[in-house]
């Protein structure tokens, strides 16, 4: 038992409904993905923010030290020289923020 070709018509209405189920699946796949990576980001939080500080901040530094190292000084030893700097700003900031607190 054959069934008859369908006409240009219901081929192309066919083709139609295949192509809008396609992209319906695709959406539905790409919101899931989206929605899981949200689920996963939100666990991973707690982890992924300290990265990404850590990140930003070596991405700012790099320049410092590569400054360090034109003047003279090895890579290392201009790593720990900025290292240095940054902890004398910081606890310097913290000094100046607890006198005033406790004044």
């Amino acid at each position: 038992m054959s069934l008859p070709s369908p006409s240009a018509r219901q081929a192309g209405v066919i083709w139609l409904a295949l192509s809008g189920l396609a992209i319906g699946v695709l959406v539905l796949l790409v919101v899931t993905l989206i929605w899981g990576l949200g689920i996963v980001v939100r666990i991973l939080s707690p982890v992924l923010w300290p990265l990404a500080v850590a990140g930003v901040l070596a991405y700012l530094l790099d320049p410092v030290v590569d400054f360090f190292e034109r003047r003279g000084m090895s890579r290392p030893r201009a790593i720990v020289g900025v290292f240095a700097l940054a902890l004398l700003l910081v606890g310097l900031a913290f000094g100046t923020i607890d006198t005033q607190l406790v004044t």
